[in-house]
């Protein structure tokens, strides 16, 4: 037979599918498949790679940090894939066009009122599905007049005709749910520059990670014990006082 390294064979393992039952989020998923499957964008791989993690993976953003991350970049849409929160501590916020899995209501409401959008992931879609300006969008039709088939190549005109129009990313959508199996398209990207600026919040800033990393108690250890109380009597001796034999 064939010998393996101790362990077994290594398999990857990574998600394929998200775990939630949530049927928008589904959707949202089968839209970004069809999107990294029809224009190879990076932009919408990373999207849909997200859309697939845990909770852990997809931490909330706060307002005071997506306002200092879109400094300067106020023309372009803040994308988080996960929560956007409200932040007291900032007074002023600007006008800025963000999209996210959920808003706070209050959060909601803060951008709403400085004239900013909060959007979701399908209206996205339908303004930049290349994760760049819809502006300059070409899309390339093929129409099959013989024999009624969709054709599975954006080139293939044998039996009909192509030609190549520029339209918003709206007018593309609307072909899309609007063709009946005669037209293939496929999306060209014309040269324009991204829009869109990818943010995530703080992954490690969870209370759980304070206590990953070496035992608490061994030199040079920062990590967070677990303890039965804070009180005074709780921990508080030999290694946590330079009278009690040494001070980690």
């Amino acid at each position: 037979g064939i010998d393996l390294v101790a362990g077994g064979k290594s398999k990857k393992t990574k998600r394929t599918a998200p775990k939630s039952d949530d049927i928008y989020l589904k959707l949202t998923v089968k839209l970004y498949r069809f999107l990294v499957r029809r224009t190879g964008s990076k932009f919408n791989a990373v999207i849909l790679k997200r859309l697939f993690m845990s909770k852990v993976n997809k931490p909330p953003l706060c307002l005071s940090r997506l306002i200092e991350f879109m400094k300067g970049k106020e023309d372009k849409i803040a994308v988080v894939v996960g929560t956007v929160t409200d932040d007291i501590r900032v007074y002023e916020v600007p006008a800025l066009k963000v999209t996210a899995l959920r808003f706070t209501e209050t959060a909601r409401a803060r951008i709403d009122k400085a004239g900013g959008e909060c959007l979701t992931f399908d209206q996205l879609a339908l303004r930049a599905p290349l994760g760049q300006n819809t502006e300059g969008l070409m899309i390339k039709l093929g129409l099959n007049c013989m024999n009624g088939r969709s054709s599975n190549r954006s080139n293939h005109t044998k039996g009909g005709f192509g030609w190549t129009v520029c339209l918003p990313a709206i007018k593309v959508f609307l072909l899309l749910s609007s063709c009946s199996g005669q037209l293939s398209i496929s999306l060209y990207d014309y040269g324009s520059s991204k829009v869109q600026v990818l943010l995530r919040g703080p992954k490690n800033a969870r209370e759980a990670v304070k206590h990953f990393g070496p035992a608490p108690g061994v030199p040079h250890s920062h990590t967070k014990p677990y303890v039965r109380s804070k009180g005074r009597k709780f921990e508080r001796a030999r290694g946590r006082r330079n009278s009690k034999g040494f001070r980690v």
